[in-house]
């Protein structure tokens, strides 16, 4: 099955305070960082970065502060005007530094059946979405004005979703450290130790 990879790179980091996609990580900029990780995923055929980054190949939202969904629906939007088309999107946000190559394998591997989603219990990121008329049509929904900013979330995506959570592969202290977002300072520093 085509595969894509999602990076959501494209928010405001107002917690943080400065740009999370362009903090120092392992010698270069984050985004960089995880880009490559996920390219270098069995299975992953291309990356999408979502959001403008300065000196990396990105896709903009096409309606301005309306969330990751936003993010998520305008790269599948621009790559069907681009005729590429992927049956899968494994959605990656830039703010998990530790983020595991294992996990995201694993969550590659793991048969969906006729979900549309698949996600680790207890996680909706990282997640792995089927590209289909249903999960277009939800994305577009949640990103409509009439959805208030506090429900446009992944949360609300996955409910509205046939979804799989599968059972964590690592104790729980493992797969939170891996999964934990980094959204302040405190958070980035704790992350990075």
């Amino acid at each position: 099955m085509p595969t894509a990879a999602l990076l959501l790179a494209g928010g405001m980091s107002t917690r943080m305070g400065t740009d999370k996609a362009s903090l120092p990580f392992q010698g270069r900029r984050l985004v960089e960082v995880i880009a490559d990780r996920l390219r270098a995923l069995k299975g992953v055929d291309a990356v999408f970065v979502s959001g403008v980054i300065e000196g990396l190949p990105s896709i903009p939202d096409e309606q301005p502060a309306r969330g990751p969904l936003e993010g998520v629906r305008s790269v599948i939007s621009e790559t069907i005007k681009r005729g590429e088309h992927f049956a899968r999107f494994l959605i990656v946000p830039v703010d998990m530094p530790n983020l595991s190559s294992e996990h995201l394998e694993n969550l590659l591997a793991t048969p969906a059946g006729e979900a549309q989603a698949v996600h680790f219990s207890g996680f909706e990121l990282p997640l792995l979405l089927t590209h289909s008329h249903e999960v277009m049509r939800q994305l577009s929904e949640l990103c409509s004005d009439s959805i208030p900013a506090n429900k446009r979330s992944f949360r609300q995506l996955l409910a509205g979703l046939e979804s799989v959570a599968i059972p964590p592969n690592r104790p729980a202290a493992a797969l939170a450290r891996s999964f934990m977002n980094t959204n302040t300072p405190e958070e980035w520093e704790r992350a990075i130790l």
